[in-house]
């Protein structure tokens, strides 16, 4: 259990260190042309999956459902069933 308390701890530090170092690498220019780049991405991403969520509300329900018309209730005339009687 021990061992793997070490290894959930030492994964993320892992990857925290790789992108420290792949960002440190690139010059000011280059991360500020990938953050914006990354920005417009996700965001245009964002607008899509909403508009796209809201124009397929109902749509696949509205084929599943069936929607049955009211029908004149179907009266007997002329049997007197009536406990009263």
């Amino acid at each position: 259990m021990n061992r793997l308390k070490k290894w959930i701890r030492y994964v993320p530090d892992r990857i925290d260190d790789g992108l420290r170092y792949l960002c440190g690498r690139m010059s000011p220019d280059v991360r500020l042309i990938c953050v914006v780049v990354m920005l417009i991405g996700f965001g245009c991403l964002s607008i899509y999956m909403t508009v796209s969520s809201i124009y397929h509300i109902g749509k696949r329900e509205g084929e599943q459902l069936q929607i049955e018309h009211l029908r004149q209730m179907e009266l007997h005339r002329g049997i007197n069933k009536d406990s009263i009687n």
